[in-house]
This record gives structure tokens, sequence and C-alpha cells, in this order.
């Protein structure tokens, strides 16, 4: 017996044992009963859970279910969780239970099959007590790619006329030059006759913080679809259901065709003017002055009709000044010999 007990501790083999892990009951997510730590003020008191208890002291029946529409003020995840798990809801079902149905003039109907939780925001008049410590200011920037490229009377805070087709943002800038921060809501809105763009709304309401002395910017876009003067009201901040500040009413001119009385650049030329005037400009302007914008690309268009570019040609040749997308139309027109054999010996890939 002694010899079989010896050859069995001989064979034995090494075991590598796991790691050690240690756990510990949390009680509640997140939170470790450690260190003297306290569950007290983890649920507090509040106007939901009095609800609640009002609720348990006064029911007729096991089943019947809980509802308060003070849910929330239980703010943390912690009391989020527990009150969610007494609410009546029916989370399983409630999707396919409601109804919606859009109204053909405005709204939706709704038609619950079950206990619900619904948000709404309406619009209200409310007491006008306008503070001077925080400032609302609009201004409208030009969005294509003449407003993005060139320095127009678009740059001023509000242009002197919109075209209409054209998308444009507006940008509403909110400064608060109090040594407090601000908590408010801002109520903006795009102006009357336009259609909004890029997920902007026609009508919006949103919460926003601001810290001492600092500004921010909100953007939406619109463009208008007809010409005429069109209303846009004023952005308003409220704070504890008073306006206590707001922009000013703007009255924006819409046309189909932007008036300029003096065109300084080609860009003008090229919306308003006549060919002639462009032939004009070209022939007494110095073209390589970066503020007038100049660039032949702009005109190119014109070089299709024949008359344009005969004279164009002559008035670049005069001036001394040879560009190669100018003087391809040569191909096109086929009657300036001479600028063809120009065009071909100044191609140096030909």
């Amino acid at each position: 017996m002694m010899s079989q007990y010896n050859a069995n501790i001989s064979t034995q083999k090494y075991e590598q044992l796991e790691a050690t892990s240690e756990y510990m009951e949390t009680h509640y997510y997140n939170t470790k009963l450690s260190g003297g730590f306290s569950t007290v003020g983890l649920i507090q008191d509040n106007a939901f859970w009095a609800d609640y208890a009002e609720f348990l002291l006064n029911r007729q029946s096991e089943n019947e279910p809980f509802l308060s529409a003070k849910f929330t003020e239980c703010s943390s995840p912690i009391q989020s969780f527990f009150a969610f798990c007494v609410l009546g809801m029916d989370f399983e079902t409630a999707n396919s239970a409601h109804s919606f149905v859009a109204d053909e003039s405005r709204g939706v109907h709704i038609t619950a099959g079950s206990n619900l939780i619904l948000y709404k925001k309406e619009i209200k008049e409310v007491q006008v007590h306008l503070r001077n410590d925080f400032m609302v200011c609009h201004r409208y920037h030009r969005e294509d790619q003449y407003g993005k490229s060139t320095k127009t009377d678009d740059d001023e805070a509000i242009p002197n006329e919109f075209l209409i087709n054209v998308p444009y943002r507006c940008q509403v800038i909110m400064t608060n030059v109090s040594p407090q921060p601000k908590e408010f809501n801002l109520l903006y809105q795009i102006p009357h006759g336009s259609l909004p763009m890029r997920y902007s709304k026609q009508m919006k309401s949103e919460p926003r913080t601001l810290r001492p002395y600092s500004t921010e910017f909100l953007d939406f876009y619109f463009y208008f679809p007809e010409a005429g003067v069109r209303g846009h009201y004023p952005s308003n901040v409220s704070i504890d259901e008073r306006v206590t500040a707001r922009g000013e009413f703007n009255r924006l001119n819409v046309v189909k065709k932007r008036t300029i009385e003096k065109a300084e650049n080609i860009d003008d030329l090229v919306q308003v003017g006549t060919p002639q005037q462009i032939l004009e400009f070209i022939r007494t302007t110095n073209l390589f002055d970066q503020t007038k914008g100049f660039n032949f690309q702009k005109i190119l268009f014109l070089c299709k009709e024949k008359d344009f570019w005969t004279s164009l040609i002559q008035i670049l040749r005069q001036r001394n000044i040879y560009d190669q997308s100018v003087w391809q139309y040569a191909l096109v027109h086929k009657t300036d010999i001479p600028a063809i054999r120009e065009y071909l010996m100044m191609k140096t890939n030909f």
C-alpha cells in the first residue's frame, strides 16, 4: 500500500491556478458601498414620489396603473430607473398600439392604445421684460458660389437685395454681457415667404446656455421662391416665461435680378451688364487688379457669340493680352485665320 501511494504522488502534474477575482455587491448601478459611502440621497424626495405615495394610499386595486406627469423631476439615472419601474407603462406593445394620423391642415391625431408619455411644445403670448445685459441680432449671408468667393453688398448685416432661388444663411448672434451665465430658450424662424433648407425648420425653439461675457452663433438656411418685400420676425430670448431679449424686425427686399447702380467688378457686370458694357470694362480696366475679380472663365459663355468674341479678340490684341481659353474659340467660329494660327502656335502640346 505504501509503494502504491508514493507512485501516485510522483505522477501528479503541476496545475496553473486562475487569477484571483474579488467581487462585491454594489446595490446600485455604478455605486460601490465602500469607504463609509451612504446611500442616503440617491433617491431624493420630489413631487413624483409624493404622487406615488398618494397613489399607494388611495388605489382601489393592485392592478390599477400609476401615472404621474412629474416623472421628469427624477433626473438622475438611478431615480429614472426606479421611476419607470413603477409607472404603469406598456413598453412591450406601445409602438404597435398607438395610432398617429396627420391632420390635413396642421398637427396630428393620436389615438392611444395604452398609457403613453407625450411631449409637446406650444407657442403662447408672454410678457416682455427686456434687459440690457443680453443682445440678439441677425446677419445674412449668400450661400452660393458667387456669395462665397466675391465681396459684395451681401457682406453687410442686411443686404440691400435678396435674389430668388438663391440659398441664404441667417446667423443669429447672441451675446451675454452680464457676469452671470444665462440659461434661456431661443425662438427663431425663417423669413416670411421663404422655404427652409439643409434641415432647417420654419420655426424652432431650443434651450441654450451662454457663459458670462461670451457670444454664440446659430445658423439656419432658407431661400425665396418669389420676389417681393418679406418680413423677418426677430428671434426671441425668454427666461422664466418672459421675453428678456430680442432682435429687430427686418424687411427684406427680394428681387429677380440685382440692381447695380455702379458696376465695379466683373461679377456685377456678368449678372446685370450688357455685352458692350463687359467689353468696355475689359478695354479700360486693369484686369490684373485682384479687387476687380476678373477671370476669363467668367465670360467664356459669351464667347459662343461670334460678334462678342471678335470684338474681344481685337481688344485683347490692342492690349497685348493673350488667353488660351479665349483664343480656342477661333476653332469654333472658323473665321479668324490669324487667331487660329496664334492659338496653335501658343499651344505647347500641339
